[in-house]
C-alpha cells in the first residue's frame, strides 16, 4: 500500500506594544509576522512537495546523539519503519525543558556531519531551554542529505534534556 503525506507548517509571532510619550499621548504598535506552508505529497522541487516525514517526541538526552538522516528508524503503530531523507523541506526542534543550563546543542556531527543548512560543518544552533528552532527549504532543491553529508547531531550542554523534533523532507 503506498503511503501518502500531507504536512502544514506555521510559525507566527504577535505583539502589541504601548509606550507613553512625554507630552502624555500614547502610541501603540500592534502587528502579527506569520508563516504558513502547505506541502502536499511528492518529490516535486518547484512544487513544495515532501514525500516522508520522521519525528521523535519526548526525547531525552544527557549527552551527544547522531541521527543518520538516510536512515531514520521509527515505531508507527507496531512496525518499524525506516525514513530515508534525499532532501530535508522543514525541520522543527523543541526544548522542553525549562532550566537555564539546558541547552540544546544542533549540528556539527564528528563524521560525515549534515551541514545544510548552515552551510557548512562546524556551525551549530543553541536551541535554549522552553524554546525551538524551525527552519524550511521547499522550493528548488532542499538540503541535500548524501554519503557525506547526513549526520545531525544534537547535544546536551548539561543534564539530562527532554526535546521533540520532527524533520520533513524528500525520499527522491
Amino acid at each position: 500500500m503506498a503511503d501518502t503525506l500531507t504536512t502544514w507548517i506555521r510559525a507566527s509571532l504577535g505583539w502589541a506594544f504601548k509606550e507613553t510619550l512625554a507630552d502624555a499621548s500614547t502610541v501603540n504598535d500592534i502587528g502579527t509576522l506569520e508563516y504558513t506552508l502547505s506541502m502536499p505529497d511528492g518529490v516535486t522541487d518547484a512544487s513544495s512537495q515532501s514525500d516522508k516525514i520522521w519525528h521523535w517526541k519526548n526525547a531525552t538526552l544527557s549527552t551527544n546523539e547522531t541521527f543518520d538522516l538516510s536512515a531514520l528508524t521509527n515505531t508507527v503503530f507496531g512496525a518499524t519503519v525506516t525514513i530515508a531523507f534525499v532532501e530535508v523541506t522543514g525541520i522543527f526542534i523543541k526544548n522542553n525543558n525549562t532550566s537555564a543550563t539546558n541547552i540544546l546543542i544542533v549540528g556539527a556531527a564528528a563524521a560525515n556531519a549534515w551541514e545544510a543548512p548552515w552551510g557548512g560543518t562546524g556551525p551549530t544552533i543553541k536551541v535554549p531551554p522552553n524554546g525551538i528552532w524551525m527552519q524550511t527549504n521547499p522550493l528548488g532543491t532542499a538540503w541535500t542529505v548524501n554519503g557525506t553529508n547526513k549526520n545531525l547531531k544534537i547535544a546536551a550542554g548539561a543534564g539530562t534534556i527532554s526535546y521533540n523534533i520532527v524533520i520533513v523532507g524528500r525520499s527522491a
